[in-house]
């Protein structure tokens, strides 16, 4: 019943306890239900749980427990449950503002696993220079989702030493599963955005880096050489196929200086004129003109590595003009050498 409210139910609070063996229980459950027709009105709905098992597959160990979802992520409590009024400010807080979802280790170490960006502010509870940085990073929070990164907060000193936070506060960024130590200033929210969003910081060593519109909009303004892959999960018999393909020549467009990277995004694509997915897109930094839509094959990867390279530099397509004691240097050096000879654009030999 619990796991359908959770899918169901935007904003949801949870009272995890122990019928059993918890001596204040009772009396916690008599405050929480005078705060239930105001959390009500807010548009929060609350319910208890006293399943030990499903409580642990939630990743909640220790109860009482009183854990706030929205879309299904968890924020839990840290304060007096015995204190109602704390947490019903608490609840609206949660439901009103932006804020860090608060976890504990089980529930850290799953979304470590599962999320593919995931910030983690280790911090310390009851501390003066933590509660400021929670706020600074509470301003940026929205930008991070935008960018796909979920940032959410951990009191849990072992567990920040063992990502390099001897002494919280402290900023871990995880890509996919690894760990990378923020060394900025935590005050300076806008640095800390910077480092969390930065191309290298996000970047996927394996495949063709997926990007939001969001992501694509700061490669767009940062790089000199992008390839785009539009493309589409739903309805695209040859997407996975494409994308396979051009995973191939990834390293090399990377080593020719052309970032690489696909979204899924067919409103973003009509808006640079493509109609018809997959499509491969090249944009040069500092072009007046268009971007320029691919027209060839596009499981033909070795002629888009060509293209890209061209398009890159487009000098590279032409012959090159050299002097009397280059080209002596080209023939002694060279096993195989055309050569035309012109002048005043009048065709003289070529051999």
């Amino acid at each position: 019943m619990l796991e359908v409210l959770m899918g169901d139910v935007e904003h949801l609070v949870v009272f995890f306890y122990d019928g059993d063996d918890c001596l204040d229980c009772d009396q916690i459950l008599q405050e929480l239900e005078n705060i239930d027709d105001d959390t009500d009105k807010h548009g929060i709905h609350f319910v208890k749980c006293e399943d030990d098992e499903f409580a642990r597959e939630m990743g909640i160990t220790t109860v009482p427990a009183l854990v706030y979802y929205e879309q299904r992520l968890p924020s839990i409590y840290d304060g007096d449950l015995l204190d109602e009024e704390t947490v019903l400010e608490w609840l609206i807080r949660q439901r009103q503002e932006d804020t860090i979802e608060n976890i504990n280790r089980d529930i850290l170490f799953r979304m470590v696993a599962d999320r593919e960006y995931l910030a983690v502010l280790f911090y310390k509870p009851d501390d003066d220079e933590s509660d400021e940085i929670i706020e600074h990073m509470e301003r940026i929070d929205d930008d991070c989702g935008d960018y796909g990164v979920q940032m959410v907060r951990v009191a849990d000193p072992l567990i920040a030493k063992k990502y390099g936070v001897r002494e919280p506060p402290g900023l871990v960024f995880f890509r996919r599963g690894r760990p990378i130590k923020y060394e900025g200033d935590l005050f300076d929210e806008e640095e800390a955005l910077e480092w969390l969003t930065r191309p290298e910081n996000m970047e996927l060593s394996d495949a063709i880096e997926k990007v939001n519109r969001r992501m694509f909009e700061r490669l767009l303004s940062r790089s000199i050489y992008l390839a785009v892959l539009f493309y589409t999960k739903q309805d695209c018999k040859q997407c996975d196929k494409v994308l396979e393909e051009l995973e191939r020549i990834d390293d090399e467009a990377d080593g020719a200086g052309i970032k690489f990277v696909k979204i899924d995004d067919t409103q973003l694509a009509k808006q640079y004129g493509v109609y018809a997915l997959p499509a491969l897109v090249f944009f040069k930094q500092g072009d007046e003109g268009e971007p320029i839509i691919y027209a060839g094959d596009l499981k033909k990867s070795e002629k888009i590595l060509d293209w890209l390279i061209n398009q890159k530099d487009p000098s590279l397509d032409k012959i090159e003009d050299v002097d009397a004691p280059a080209l002596r240097k080209l023939i002694e050096n060279s096993d195989h050498l055309a050569v035309y000879f012109c002048e005043s654009n009048v065709f003289i030999s070529f051999f």
